[in-house]
């Protein structure tokens, strides 16, 4: 039984590490309007929509770094190498997610810009 707790265990941490961010990034709706739409639009400013941007949640970045954490030190106890696995999650979703922000989302507003700093601190906080 202990083989088989371990063996889900890895699969799940080794899913979070790659799974989970390409389904997050692979995003259709943008690579449709700017590979299909963008080439057919009638002006300009139908071209500038298809090149808006993506949408970003902190609140949903900040549950997956939660949930790795809670997976890694629940699962610690009969299998040590979940906190290697969980750093190199982390460090992975981490860069993942500064890329993301750099250059798939759209601008963000002031407020937003001054939200994103906050977290940044936390963010490093953490780290």
């Amino acid at each position: 039984m202990r083989i088989d707790l371990i063996n889900t265990v890895n699969a799940l941490m080794i899913s979070e590490m790659i799974i989970s961010p390409l389904i997050r990034y692979s995003d259709p709706i943008a690579f449709l309007d700017r590979h299909y739409f963008a080439p057919r639009a009638k002006s300009e400013e139908e071209l500038f929509s298809c090149f808006r941007g993506g949408w970003y949640n902190l609140a949903e970045r900040f549950t997956d770094f939660t949930k790795v954490l809670l997976l890694c030190t629940f699962y610690a106890a009969f299998y040590p190498l979940t906190y290697f696995l969980g750093a190199a999650i982390l460090f992975a979703q981490y860069c993942e997610s500064t890329i993301f922000l750099a250059f798939f989302v759209s601008r963000p507003t002031l407020t937003y810009k001054i939200r994103i700093m906050y977290a940044q601190g936390w963010i490093n906080f953490c780290y």
